[in-house]
């Protein structure tokens, strides 16, 4: 394995907006970024079973600009502070013939870590394993607490076709629960336990699913995602019996004359709260030919609760126009009943230090502001995952594009948003 290094870049080249005295070690607040010399992706984000953090993350391998691209997954396991503790590289070094990207992480209940992604193998293995060599398949992968002892599922429903996991849960059961993509066209859920696998398909217009799948209270399956039917674009939401073909519910929550799209959503209350971009201004009027944050909340079958947007305009000024792509990346249900949207925002509307940085936008019940924070590097910050803490704290993940190069990046925030 190569040898790891996770740099901190100087306060002077990747200084936090607004924020100083950053202090690596045990800070109670942070930043931090990893980094082994490849491309690396963030892709997933979950607190460990000590109260550290597990990231999953793809990274790019090309020795030198004639070799051929390889894809790994990454797993890095942190303390509380985001020192790392470990790491670990899928396939290992040696495997030249298999690429593995992740999309999703769950902690497993009964120990170590789910991940959910695709494989490719470019070579023809044998009938019985890999007939379509070069073709993705949906990967599940299980490893322990140290990330060893990998343990590798495949999924193919049509074989020859296409096929990527997007998400994984963990039911009541302990069994896995894979969501994943074939095409544009169809989603499948898969139910892994010990004694079978039983795989339905649900069709119903152009989708892209959010990384995320939830099981409600009565052990069904929730997902969702943007979709595109009959000339609508809106949030597909959709709940099923885990080997059911049939649903309970498949919503394309749309405005008509306007387009939304869902990039991630949390439960809240009995229904749930969705993140992520409309052209549709507060208060209506034509469609804008920008995004701005989308909050959709719905009932717990599906029903439209609220819909509104958080845009950067300032209505009383000429100032400060908002003409940029603005999306809500990642949303999470906060303790005192709120919720917490992260994005990544164009610097210029926030007065950042240029590209893009992270923006946290707190809301309560009924949608209103609390507060707001921003911060990021010089370079382009692009938002992932966050998660709250027990004490009210805030960890999220992102991906720093300095150059050529992408950089993991960890960041824990107080209560209000801010790093000591």
């Amino acid at each position: 394995m190569r040898k790891f290094y996770t740099f901190c870049l100087s306060i002077l080249l990747l200084s936090c907006l607004s924020e100083s005295n950053v202090d690596p070690g045990s800070s109670a607040t942070f930043i931090r970024y990893y980094n082994g010399g490849n491309n690396d992706e963030s892709k997933a984000l979950e607190i460990a079973s000590d109260g550290g953090f597990i990231i999953a993350a793809t990274t790019t391998i090309k020795k030198t600009d004639a070799d051929i691209a390889r894809t790994k997954i990454k797993l890095i396991k942190t303390d509380k502070s985001g020192n790392p503790l470990w790491q670990q590289l899928y396939p290992a070094f040696g495997v030249d013939s298999l690429d593995y990207t992740a999309s999703s992480i769950q902690v497993n209940p009964a120990g170590g870590y789910v991940i959910i992604g695709d494989v490719i193998d470019s070579k023809k293995q044998g009938a019985t394993v890999n007939t379509f060599p070069g073709v993705s398949r949906g990967l599940v992968l299980l490893v322990d607490d140290a990330g060893l002892n990998p343990k590798t599922l495949s999924l193919q429903f049509t074989p020859g076709l296409a096929q990527k996991g997007k998400a994984v849960a963990i039911d009541a059961n302990g069994n896995i629960l894979a969501l994943s993509t074939q095409g544009t066209q169809t989603m499948i859920l898969t139910r892994i336990s010990t004694v079978d696998t039983i795989s339905n398909a649900y069709t119903g217009g152009a989708t892209t699913l959010a990384n995320k799948l939830l099981i409600d209270n009565a052990g069904k399956a929730v997902w969702s995602g943007t979709a595109t039917a009959s000339g609508l674009t809106g949030v597909r939401l959709l709940r099923t019996i885990p080997t059911s073909p049939t649903v309970d519910f498949d919503l394309l929550l749309n405005e008509p004359g306007y387009s939304l799209s869902g990039f991630d959503f949390c439960k809240y209350g009995l229904g749930y709260a969705i993140a992520g971009a409309t052209n549709q201004k507060p208060g209506g009027g034509p469609a804008s030919t920008d995004t701005d944050i989308l909050f959709y909340l719905t009932t717990a079958d599906g029903q439209t609760s609220r819909v509104t947007s958080f845009p950067f305009d300032d209505p009383t000024t000429p100032q400060n126009e908002d003409n940029q792509i603005d999306a809500g990346n990642a949303i999470t249900s906060t303790l005192d009943g709120g919720l917490i949207f992260l994005s990544s925002v164009n610097s210029a509307a926030i007065e950042g230090r240029g590209d893009s940085d992270f923006y946290l936008i707190k809301i309560d019940a009924f949608g209103n502001k609390i507060w707001t924070s921003s911060f990021g590097s010089k370079f382009k910050d692009d938002a992932v995952a966050i998660r709250q803490l027990s004490d009210g704290s805030y960890v999220a993940l992102g991906t720093t594009t300095q150059g050529s190069l992408k950089i993991l990046t960890l960041f824990k925030t107080n209560g209000n948003g801010k790093i000591d």
